[in-house]
C-alpha cells in the first residue's frame, strides 16, 4: 500500500486546516482516475531505481517528455515518512517550476520527474542521500538522514 494512504488514515486533529485541507485535495486530486485525454492510468507498483529512490506512477501522461535541460512546471507536495507536511502548493493553487538539471533543486525531485511526461502523475520516495543528507533542511522542518516523499502531477514541459 501506498504510505500515502497510511498517512491519510492517521488521526490529523493536531494539524492546522491548512495542512489538513492539502491533504484532502491531495487525496482527491493525485489519485483520481486519469483523464484519458491527458494520462493513461498508472500501474500503481512502486518501482525503485539504481540509486535507491522509489517511484509509482499514478497516471502516465501523454504529452511532452521531462528530460534534462527542459524547465518543468509542476503541482507538488512533500512530506516526511511520518507524514508531516514541508512543502505544498496545492492549497495556494501554484505550480512550482525548475530545470531539470538546474543544481537549486535536490536530486531525488529531479530524477523522479524526468521522463515523466505532461499530465503525469507520480509518487516518490526519496532516500536521504538523494535529498537533504546528514544537514537536513530548515531546522525542524526536515531532520538529518530524513527520507521524504512527494506526490507530483507534471503540468508543463518547455524546451
Amino acid at each position: 500500500m501506498c504510505t500515502l494512504m497510511l498517512h491519510a488514515q492517521q488521526d490529523s486533529s493536531s494539524k492546522s486546516p491548512v495542512i489538513k485541507d492539502s491533504f484532502d485535495l491531495l487525496i482527491q486530486y493525485m489519485y483520481r482516475p486519469a483523464d484519458t485525454a491527458i494520462a493513461t492510468q498508472g500501474l500503481m507498483k512502486e518501482v525503485r531505481d539504481t540509486s535507491g529512490m522509489y517511484y509509482m506512477d499514478i497516471a502516465v501522461g501523454k504529452g511532452d517528455t521531462a528530460k534534462q535541460g527542459r524547465l518543468v512546471f509542476i503541482r507538488m507536495i512533500g512530506y516526511r515518512q511520518d507524514g508531516t507536511l514541508f512543502s505544498t502548493d496545492f492549497a495556494k493553487n501554484k505550480l512550482y517550476s525548475f530545470t531539470i538539471g538546474d543544481a537549486d533543486v535536490i536530486r531525488g525531485l529531479q530524477a523522479g520527474v524526468t521522463g515523466m511526461r505532461e499530465g503525469g502523475r507520480r509518487h516518490l520516495r526519496v532516500p536521504s542521500k538523494a535529498a537533504y543528507g546528514a544537514k537536513g533542511f530548515g531546522s525542524a522542518r526536515i531532520p538529518p538522514n530524513t527520507t521524504i516523499e512527494f506526490d507530483v502531477e507534471l503540468i508543463k514541459v518547455e524546451r
